[in-house]
């Protein structure tokens, strides 16, 4: 995929987890999630690559306090399912929100890169309420893509704070 100067946008998914889906054994969608697209087609979000030997509520837990090492994937799927109400339950339901972001080329050439290697080096954790900052080389799933130069709706990492700035700046709801 080469850069397309007529066409100088990502899209940035995102959802606000609900913890009375925490029974469907999708661990984001009790969490939330954010994910980029630059093509409209692939969706890839920054995620903790989680040891083993630790269940879901351990590295939850483990992640308010520490970094585990970090990870993008392809997550196409996923936001697919959350888009046609896959997981939504009777009036509980996870609202997928889309907001196209313009980038220059440098931004461009720095998320291919990242997609390349996978985030590999950089850090996960969930953010910390009254600290705005992560540690170096640090990010959530909705900050990770600032590294690249994307401009974020929000810099908190809070989903509860960044899917509201991203309405506020145009975000559409997703239903497929």
């Amino acid at each position: 995929m080469l850069f397309d100067a007529g066409k100088n946008v990502v899209e940035i998914y995102a959802f606000q987890g609900n913890g009375r889906l925490r029974n469907l054994g999708e661990p984001l969608t009790l969490t939330g999630h954010v994910g980029l697209s630059l093509d409209g087609k692939r969706i890839y979000g920054f995620g903790p690559i989680i040891p083993k030997d630790i269940n879901f509520r351990e590295a939850r837990n483990q992640l308010k306090k520490s970094a585990f090492a970090g990870q993008l994937s392809d997550d196409t799927n996923f936001f697919k399912k959350v888009a046609c109400g896959f997981y939504n339950r009777g009036q509980i339901e996870l609202d997928l929100y889309k907001l196209t972001v313009p980038i220059n080329e440098q931004t461009y050439l720095n998320i291919i890169e990242e997609i390349r290697t996978g985030g590999i080096g950089a850090f996960y954790k969930f953010p910390e309420k009254g600290d705005k900052n992560f540690p170096p080389n640090t990010y959530n799933c909705a900050t990770f893509w600032e590294k690249c130069g994307v401009q974020l709706p929000h810099q908190s990492g809070f989903l509860e704070e960044y899917i509201p700035a991203m309405v506020r700046q145009g975000a559409e709801r997703v239903k497929k």
